[in-house]
């Protein structure tokens, strides 16, 4: 297993499933010169650095390898090459517009400008720069060729400014206004652009009939295997969105890191499905830490194994180190693929420092905890319906030295019982109702025992009976 850092700040499967669902309607037509309105994009390619214009296939897959920002969205791929945002290559795109047949040009420069030395003080700052620097080489090799350019001054401003946006509407419309005069010399030198081409493409169109489901880019998975995880059957009509969410539910069985759809037009409303995958790879190692008031700092690590040490199985083992000490292993073995049968055992130790507080919120006792414990259980689970969990637990804890205003000798106490849970996959909305009574058991109480049972039902399905043997150790 090598180390290895992410190639960005967000994974964005979502973004891909959010664009399939924009475009999906364009997957009528293959050439965008046959959209209503003539269309390229330019991408760059990331391993030759070259720019790639993009004038046909998939709607969806050009836009997004366009507007992959470096290090913020991941690196796209589109026919085995690697792409970011074309404007590391071409942020003037003059030469391909010419070649879709403008005879004059329109340019409006947006980017922000080089930040001077005392504006590069923080991550974003520099990353905007260096993106900034390749951008402005290029683009000002272009600006010459515009037949009328548009610069609105945006000094104060960032690529990143989202947080202005009503003041950049502003004062973009500010600025054409006080540009009209140009424009409308421009307009009287030139032509204007043609009426839009007829077109198959039907922007309401949100109905399709798969044909074919078709898998790429998949490894170590089969492609009958991936087609399972997805609910949609050869011969049915779906929308976008049913498209996309059977994608995110195949996305949540964490075996992708990447899982989008693409429609690929066989005739009249019938659609060949192609499913792009990236999987994860079978072992992984999580670096993390943290910091807050209670336990200040912490450093974790969490080692997540896919298949290992047995197929159909999922091994996560998580180390905390720092002002909270802790070792959780869980691990669940399925019998069957998308229905069937499993097993969980999850033990774990903790030791940790909990604190009392007055009415005025100052600490006026501590004690060092020390549990360890196991849960263990046994379920059906289906993709359709949900899962349901019969499981049995116990804990020790040890309490000892810690600051307290009273002498507190040490004490130990079990924990016991078993219980049930559910949950029902056809309701989104996730609420739990339990009664959990806090409790106490104290040295003082020899042979103390208490003993309760819950029931508690929720929506979506989700229930839990739990009966709990509470016995101090002297």
């Amino acid at each position: 297993m090598r180390p290895q850092l992410p190639s960005s700040v967000y994974n964005v499967n979502n973004v891909n499933l959010k664009l399939f669902e924009l475009y999906a309607a364009s997957s009528v037509v293959s050439s965008f010169a046959d959209l209503p309105t003539p269309f390229s994009c330019v991408g760059t390619n990331l391993v030759t650095g070259q720019p790639r214009v993009f004038k046909e296939g998939s709607l969806m897959q050009a836009v997004r390898a366009s507007m992959s920002i470096p290090s913020i969205l991941q690196p796209f791929e589109v026919d085995g090459q690697i792409f970011i945002d074309g404007g590391i290559a071409q942020n003037m795109p003059i030469t391909a517009v010419r070649e879709m047949g403008a005879t004059s040009v329109v340019g409006i420069k947006v980017n922000s400008s080089l930040r001077n030395q005392e504006n590069l003080n923080n991550l974003i700052e520099v990353l905007d720069q260096t993106i900034n620097i390749g951008i402005t080489r290029n683009l000002n090799e272009y600006i010459s060729e515009c037949d009328l350019l548009l610069e609105p001054d945006l000094t104060d401003y960032s690529a990143s400014d989202f947080q202005h946006i009503r003041e950049l509407i502003a004062l973009g419309e500010s600025y054409a206004r006080s540009r009209l005069s140009d424009i409308r010399e421009y307009l009287s030198r030139h032509a204007l652009s043609p009426p839009p081409i007829a077109s198959a493409f039907e922007r309401e169109r949100d109905t399709f009939i798969i044909e074919e489901i078709v898998v790429s880019g998949n490894d170590r998975l089969s492609s009958a295997k991936i087609r399972e995880y997805l609910p949609l059957v050869i011969g049915q009509s779906y929308s976008s969105a049913e498209i996309s969410e059977a994608c995110r539910k195949a996305w949540s069985s964490q075996f992708f890191r990447v899982i989008y759809p693409v429609l690929e037009h066989e005739s009249d409303d019938r659609y060949r499905l192609v499913i792009h995958v990236k999987e994860r790879a079978n072992k992984t190692l999580t670096m993390n830490n943290a910091y807050n008031n209670e336990v200040k700092l912490t450093a974790s690590a969490v080692l997540r194994l896919n298949n290992m040490p047995f197929k159909n199985s999922i091994l996560l083992a998580e180390l905390q180190l720092g002002g909270k000490n802790e070792l959780n292993i869980d691990y669940v073995k399925n019998f069957g693929e998308l229905w069937g049968m499993y097993y969980r055992i999850f033990p774990y130790v903790n030791e940790k420092t909990m604190y009392v507080y007055n009415d005025d919120h100052f600490r006026t006792n501590s004690v060092k905890s020390l549990e360890w414990g196991a849960t263990s259980g046994i379920g059906l689970f289906s993709p359709r319906i949900g899962a349901a969990e019969f499981f049995v637990y116990r804990s020790d804890t040890y309490l000892y030295r810690g600051i307290s205003e009273t002498a507190m000798p040490p004490r130990s106490y079990q924990v016991s019982g078993f219980g049930v849970k559910g949950l029902h996959e056809a309701w989104m909305t996730m609420c739990f109702l339990a009664v959990v009574q806090d409790f106490w058991v104290s040295s003082t109480l020899p042979g103390m025992k208490i003993s309760r049972t819950m029931c508690t039902a929720s929506s979506p399905l989700i229930w839990k009976a739990i009966s709990l043997s509470i016995r101090p150790l002297v």
